[in-house]
């Protein structure tokens, strides 16, 4: 009698192949989520920084320039304020106003509309101003409070505060 050998596997063999690779796959597509999370994460953060960046950059900057603060047109020390500067220079005098509408900064000169200073990709949910006086009693810069936040659509929810504070030219 001779016995003959059949090449192949058993059920047994093939369910435990089957079982080891489904615990492989379930493994790296969590290691997958879990990377894609991070990234939204940091993504969003480095949204809401560059933006607090350029914003308060060109806000530090309106003011360094400004040589008074309109106080009657700007709303001061609330948590959507509005700031009116009044600007002389040797090509003349002009009004520069930065205010908040739609979860988005605005500013404009004169009345003329200069555009957006917020990116469309973060919200604006708070800009207060407050004013830095000298011993005179008179405004000699404003302290920024600025709070950013990831949009509405974003799966990754973050708000950051950024504070800023400038100096009037001519008033030191």
């Amino acid at each position: 009698m001779k016995r003959t050998f059949q090449n192949g596997y058993t059920m047994v063999e093939l369910l435990m192949v089957i079982f080891i690779s489904t615990l492989l796959l379930i493994a790296l597509a969590q290691a997958t989520n879990s990377l894609y999370v991070t990234y939204q994460n940091i993504s969003s953060l480095r949204q809401i920084e560059s933006g607090a960046i350029s914003i308060l950059d060109r806000l530090t900057r309106e003011i360094k320039n400004s040589t008074s603060i309109d106080l009657s047109n700007s709303i001061m020390d609330s948590d959507i304020g509005k700031l009116s500067l009044n600007v002389a220079s040797s090509t003349g005098s002009y009004n520069t106003r930065i205010y908040a509408t739609s979860s988005r900064l605005y500013i404009s000169r004169n009345g003329a509309e200069l555009g957006p200073l917020s990116p469309d990709d973060i919200k604006v949910s708070q800009i207060s101003y407050s004013l830095i006086n000298s011993n005179n009693n008179t405004a000699t810069g404003i302290r920024i409070e600025l709070v950013l936040e990831s949009p509405d659509n974003s799966k990754a929810n973050w708000s950051k505060t950024f504070y800023a504070t400038a100096i009037m030219r001519g008033t030191y």
